[in-house]
């Protein structure tokens, strides 16, 4: 048997390569985890004398004489993945996520991190793609954005390295950090400020069932009962986060023939639908109907009108996300971080106030 001698030019991805194996497993064979059979170790082990690797996960030094506590080094981040979920909407990949990326790159540029980008099924389907990407790339840490899959999140985190969620859709109970918007305070914004402009029957366009859309539900309803104002089922509605999805809600929000003079909906994508179908309906934004959104996207700005809405700061959190890795890798064992970014109301010309004794039925 050969001596096993410290490789710096040996990584666990080229252990993982070499003997056809992912990534996990030969964590789990370095960590000396159980839930690895023993062909499978008995071929990492072998690929180990043979490639002369000892591993070192990070590197210590003393911290002072008569002080047996160690300190870890800094852990570099050299490469990061990004993994965003395939939607099937186009319109919102655009609009949403990219603009999120746009702040990861800049986080990493900031810190001369190298970017990949990989969209997934978001299911535990996707795991085996994640495992041969870091397989062929050397991949220090992983973002995640908008899953909702527990079971992708939770085999990805046995690959150990730091992951940071981004607007997850499920993120109580995985012990991850977590950066999101203040949802429920957005949706509390856009009622206040319909309400203040005279708004008593306010309707709500939601998203599919996930847990920013319902921070957003919350923060709208919450904000009707500060008001003095009746939560009425009838004036909810939910669409896909598109731009027909929104249209398709609104008409049949119309074809219910309930009372209502403003519409929060629950991303700018969706106001967008909407005041298309009002004015397809012959009805006239803000005159009367008033539409506010949420997120900011650039869009938002080139409509007429141009739409109320609530800035989501998409870019600050993707930069605060890259840093929040950077954070989680050098120091792995400190507490679970949720970063919630604060959201503030952008009014345009889409919203005005109550005209008296107004109605949109004919």
């Amino acid at each position: 048997m050969n001596s096993i001698s410290e490789n710096s030019n040996v990584t666990s991805h080229t252990i993982a390569r070499q003997a056809g194996v992912s990534v996990g497993t030969v964590h789990r064979v370095l960590t000396n985890q159980a839930n690895v059979s023993e062909e499978l170790r008995e071929r990492v082990l072998h690929t180990i004398r043979e490639l002369g690797y000892v591993r070192v996960p990070r590197k210590r030094i003393k911290s002072g004489a008569g002080n047996a506590e160690d300190k870890l080094y800094k852990t570099r981040l050299d490469t990061v993945l990004f993994c965003a979920p395939n939607r099937k909407t186009a319109d919102l990949r655009e609009a949403y996520i990219y603009r999120i990326f746009g702040g990861v790159e800049r986080g990493c540029s900031e810190n001369n991190i190298s970017i990949l980008f990989q969209s997934l099924e978001d299911s535990s389907n996707a795991t085996e793609q994640v495992e041969a990407l870091i397989q062929r790339t050397a991949i220090d840490g992983i973002l995640l954005h908008n899953f909702s899959s527990t079971e992708l999140v939770e085999n990805l985190k046995k690959l150990q390295l730091p992951i940071v969620l981004v607007d997850s859709q499920q993120p109580t109970g995985l012990g991850l950090d977590l950066v999101i918007t203040d949802n429920t305070a957005g949706g509390n914004l856009v009622v206040e400020h319909l309400v203040k402009l005279g708004h008593r029957e306010i309707a709500f366009i939601n998203g599919p069932t996930r847990y920013s859309m319902k921070r957003r539900m919350e923060g709208y309803r919450n904000a009707l009962i500060d008001a003095g104002l009746d939560y009425k089922p009838e004036l909810i509605h939910e669409g896909d986060l598109s731009l027909e999805g929104g249209a398709q809600a609104m008409r049949e929000l119309l074809e219910r023939g309930v009372e209502f003079s403003a519409v929060f909906c629950a991303n700018d994508l969706m106001a967008l639908g909407a005041i298309r179908a009002l004015n397809a309906a012959g009805l006239q934004v803000p005159d009367d109907i008033s539409v506010v959104g949420f997120d900011d996207i650039e869009a938002s700005t080139l409509v007429s009108p141009a739409l109320t809405t609530i800035h989501a700061n998409l870019e600050d959190k993707g930069k605060v996300a890259v840093y929040r890795l950077i954070e989680r890798a050098q120091k792995p064992d400190s507490p679970v971080v949720w970063i919630t970014l604060p959201v503030y109301l952008v009014e345009r010309s889409s919203t005005a106030p109550l005209v008296k004794n107004h109605s949109h039925l004919k």
